[in-house]
């Protein structure tokens, strides 16, 4: 408790104190939270916008990104990928149980 009170404290004083609510956001992104909900919470002061964490999460990507792209050209790099599709027989096939088709790659 008195780590959340105290960090919507310091998120209304600061705006750039927000660790929580950073992470708050994240969870939420990860969760496919609609956006309206995200707004609420950020109301609350328990969460950041949702601008602000789609912009943490392009941050985040542009990051990675580099930091592969990087790495790829650094070292001797080989990369294989295969596709694979799986069919899964049912034992008695029926109109609501079908034999399934899953198409997968690998890498």
């Amino acid at each position: 408790k008195r780590v959340v009170l105290f960090s919507i404290c310091m998120q209304s004083n600061q705006p750039r104190c927000n660790a929580l609510q950073m992470v708050v956001g994240i969870f939420t992104h990860s969760c496919n939270t609609p956006e309206r909900v995200i707004e609420i919470i950020a109301h609350a002061g328990l969460c950041v916008s949702a601008p602000s964490i789609n912009n943490m999460v392009n941050s985040m990507s542009k990051k990675a990104r580099d930091l592969t792209k990087a790495s790829v050209r650094a070292t001797l790099v080989s990369l294989g990928y295969n596709n694979l599709d799986v069919q899964f027989k049912s034992h008695q096939p029926t109109i609501e149980k079908r034999t399934k088709l899953i198409h997968m790659t690998t890498g």
